[in-house]
């Protein structure tokens, strides 16, 4: 899988309003329809724990990923 991020002229959005913490992206992966990226995990995080918010800036769009339900569980695994 390749992954990456291109950032141009001013990226900057505002989170206010939106519902819980900001989520680090570790990897981020986009097709035609399909965006998939890669967080961290206790080990029983599920994608419902996780919402994208999308903002459109121009003719760009930022996504912001917001972690909705805090992953309490210690099942942590190597792969994430």
């Amino acid at each position: 899988m390749v992954a990456g991020c291109a950032v141009t002229g001013d990226p900057r959005v505002s989170t206010a309003g939106m519902p819980g913490q900001l989520e680090p992206v570790h990897a981020a992966a986009f097709t035609h329809d399909t965006a998939l990226f890669r967080v961290s995990s206790n080990g029983c995080t599920s994608k419902a724990d996780v919402q994208p918010f999308i903002t459109h800036t121009g003719d760009s769009a930022v996504i912001t990923l917001r972690r909705v339900d805090e992953d309490r569980c210690s099942d942590v695994r190597s792969d994430g």
